[in-house]
């Protein structure tokens, strides 16, 4: 292998472009390759050595000296993580990540327009239903147990969240369907808003997601390009205090947000309207991403204008820490239990649902376990280590679970 400069300066390199551990173990083969190749290159001194080394990559090089040598090795690597880094990018901006989808939990602090948070809750899609001859997901609001307390000297008390998310009250609050196509969200509320005062678009303190329309309405248009014009109810919840202009979209980039690569919509306006005790009075405006998947980034799903987004996670219950203060059926019908957990030798696994599909995960993101309706899986020939588990169930729900491999 390469040596631990070369490796370490490697990693630095990958850190100083933004990307995380999820990324890295995506692209970790293609690392390993080019320090194996930069030792053999080390091992083949002379210039035969690396024209035979070499030959078979369709690349001749010349001799250099010792100092040339180990700079013309830096720069070969770079090379390559920079080549595979390109043609990464340009296969994203052709993929789409789908927003719509069971197994997704957007955590959300409530200030209701005072100092510091004062309540909680949770969105997440659940469901399936039929309106008007279109297919819809049903979207749900739980609120989260927790407790309003002094967390510093000469600060207002706060709410606090139990962890693990605790979950009560659970409220349907709209309907999404999504064009996978068109890449085009749209949401249909569940009943007329009854918390706006229309003369001055106030929210009273009735703890409920406004939305922009009271019909149908496009809530998310992730096929725009550079410079096209946002959809209202994108641009719309930006402006604070003036007058409501449409915005255009700045630039689309890919980025790693909440494990993933995803192509991000920049705009501008306000994040939030969260009150700012050390200068109060209106936010300003300043860039806003819109995060493919995902919503808002900092308001989620719904831009919730007393609210901020606190957390935001993709799995079952169980991988994102969620428990119900009572018993929900829609929680606990997606639930599988897989036993024991570490294992040595065989996983069981155990639901109400119907199982489909068992894949395990190594950390290089490579497949290495998958099988279809079984119920026991053999990991004796796995080596020691932590797997991610993708559960598919019959209904189509995706559920991840962290699996440990022991040495027996």
């Amino acid at each position: 292998m390469g040596s631990k400069s070369e490796t370490s300066t490697i990693l630095r390199f990958a850190f100083f472009l933004d990307i995380d551990h999820y990324f890295l173990t995506q692209y970790w083969g293609m690392l390993v390759f080019c320090l194996i190749l930069a030792s053999k290159n080390r091992q083949s001194n002379t210039r035969a050595g690396r024209a035979v080394l070499l030959k078979k990559r369709c690349i001749q090089v010349p001799t250099y000296t010792d100092k040339q040598e180990k700079m013309k090795k830096r720069i070969f690597l770079f090379t390559l993580f920079l080549v595979q880094m390109f043609f990464c990018v340009g296969t994203l901006k052709g993929q789409y990540i789908p927003l719509v989808e069971e197994s997704k939990y957007w955590i959300y602090y409530d200030f209701q327009a005072r100092p510091r948070p004062t309540t909680g809750f949770l969105i997440t899609i659940q469901d399936d239903t039929v309106i008007q001859n279109k297919a819809y997901k049903k979207v749900y609001k739980y609120e989260l147990t927790g407790v309003v307390k002094n967390l510093a000297n000469n600060e207002p008390p706060q709410f606090v969240a139990d962890f693990p998310y605790t979950i009560k009250d659970k409220t349907l609050v709209s309907f999404l369907r999504e064009d996978i196509q068109t890449k085009q969200i749209y949401n249909l509320p569940a009943s007329p808003d009854s918390c706006v005062d229309s003369s001055s678009g106030i929210i009273n303190p009735c703890n409920a997601i406004v939305f922009c329309d009271t019909v149908e309405h496009l809530l998310f248009d992730f096929s725009l390009e550079t410079n096209d014009t946002l959809n209202y109810c994108c641009f719309a919840p930006l402006h604070y205090n003036w007058e409501i202009q449409p915005e255009k979209v700045d630039s689309i980039k890919p980025e790693v947000h909440f494990g993933k690569l995803r192509n991000t919509f920049y705009t501008y306006g306000v994040n939030s309207y969260l009150p700012n005790l050390m200068s109060p009075g209106p936010i300003g405006a300043s860039p806003v991403k819109i995060v493919e998947g995902v919503g808002f980034l900092n308001q989620g799903i719904f831009h919730y204008r007393f609210g901020m987004l606190v957390d935001y996670c993709e799995g079952d219950a169980d991988f994102c820490d969620i428990i119900a203060s009572t018993k929900d059926q829609a929680f606990q019908k997606n639930q599988v239990t897989v036993y024991p957990n570490p294992a040595t030798d065989y996983l069981n696994f155990e639901g109400i649902g119907g199982i489909g599909e068992i894949s395990l995960i190594n950390a290089h993101g490579m497949v290495v376990v998958h099988v279809s309706h079984e119920k026991r899986l053999d990991v004796r020939g796995l080596t020691a280590g932590l797997y991610l588990c993708r559960i598919t169930l019959d209904n189509g729900i995706f559920i991840h679970k962290k699996i440990i491999k022991l040495q027996p």
